[in-house]
């Protein structure tokens, strides 16, 4: 497809590059950043509060 120029003569259209996306927009918008978090966050806490000594505790009384 062709389109004027400001001289009024004919160019070729360039082919548009594809938009590239933001890092919020690959994680899926707001609510896939916050089921991506969300798992972590609770690991995180889950572990400050508990510790891992659960895995620790039975690998041992083999």
């Amino acid at each position: 497809m062709r389109r004027a120029s400001a001289d009024g003569t004919q160019q070729p259209r360039q082919p548009q590059q594809p938009r590239r996306k933001n890092v919020l927009e690959q994680w899926g918008g707001t609510s896939g950043m916050i089921y991506m978090t969300l798992p972590v966050v609770a690991f995180v806490v889950a572990n400050s509060l508990l510790g891992l000594d659960g895995a620790r505790s039975h690998s041992s009384a083999r």
